[in-house]
């Protein structure tokens, strides 16, 4: 298959460059290390009062030891030259990123046509090893062709991921993941699952009308149309939600519909139980952050 960039023109390349080459602040890998490992034991402290989508602009990041913004500042959290990755940036106004993120994601998707790969690894954060249905591969070097639909990802404890799949699905993959890639099912629905570590999704603009769900080892994820995270360990999954409504159905085969700003775990053996929580700040904090970032990477779905 030729590479869709040697399909751009002078102009389309220019742009490309263009939104590559915008100021990315990235996120210390510390503080995402230890935010992402607080949110997994269910430890995080503190929550917002009432229900509903939750307003980005009352949540700022928790402290974490070790952060400083001389730090943050760090050529080594910076992409290499010439990489196509980025790292993560922090929440900042998007308005001029939007617009040419979108140019260039038209652009691009009318020259890939049918030959487009069903999903893009836009960033990665720290280095490691991903295992792409048991191939290993470093994260930088992933082959694009190898991200298809119903592919089963790994990550070591060392590697996060942001994967998207154009105006459908935008997904950060924490360290330490196991997730099969949503495919399309014969009725239209799509299908995943996360065995192990955290998921969080947001849904894009060519999704609504659609269901997925996703499988965990203790219940069944249904989604319409949301940001969410789901979370699996060795002793429980846990649903939380940023907007909209998830359902949960368990494995007695009951739904309990999971509400925008709420959280829900299901325990498994030796003692099964259910619990249901508002979401605590740092939750809040660990998927506003990944809701902003969502609007770079799916560029309509604002309006979704």
């Amino acid at each position: 298959m030729t590479d869709h960039l040697d399909r751009l023109n002078p102009e389309e390349r220019e742009a490309q460059r263009a939104v590559r080459n915008l100021p990315v602040r990235g996120a210390h890998p510390a503080f995402r290390r230890s935010l992402g490992d607080l949110f997994v034991s269910g430890s995080l402290q503190g929550s917002l009062p009432g229900s509903g989508t939750i307003d980005p602009e009352r949540v700022a990041d928790p402290p974490v030891e070790g952060w400083d913004e001389e730090s943050a500042a760090s050529p080594n959290l910076r992409p290499e030259s010439g990489s196509r990755l980025t790292t993560r940036p922090r929440l900042r106004p998007v308005g001029l990123t939007l617009v040419a993120a979108a140019a260039v994601w038209a652009l691009v998707s009318l020259r890939w046509g049918a030959d487009a790969p069903d999903w893009a690894l836009v960033a990665s954060e720290g280095q490691g090893t991903v295992w792409v249905d048991e191939v290993a591969y470093d994260a930088r070097q992933l082959p694009r062709a190898e991200l298809r639909s119903g592919a089963h990802l790994r990550t070591d404890s060392g590697i996060g991921l942001e994967l998207v799949r154009a105006e459908v699905f935008a997904i950060e993959l924490s360290p330490g993941s196991d997730l099969t890639l949503p495919r399309v099912e014969e009725d239209g629905s799509y299908s995943a699952s996360v065995r192990s570590g955290m998921a969080t999704w947001v849904t894009g603009s060519s999704f609504p009308g659609h269901e997925l769900r996703i499988e965990t080892p203790d219940a069944e994820v249904q989604v319409h149309g949301t940001t969410f995270a789901v979370l699996a360990d060795d002793e429980k999954t846990c649903v939380s939600v940023f907007e909209g409504v998830v359902g949960l159905r368990t494995i007695d085969g009951q739904v309990h519909p999971v509400e925008a700003g709420r959280c829900r775990r299901v325990y498994r053996a030796p003692e099964p139980k259910e619990t249901e929580d508002e979401l605590s700040a740092g939750q809040v904090a660990s998927l506003t952050h990944w809701y902003a970032r969502s609007h770079e990477l799916l560029p309509d779905s604002a309006g979704r």
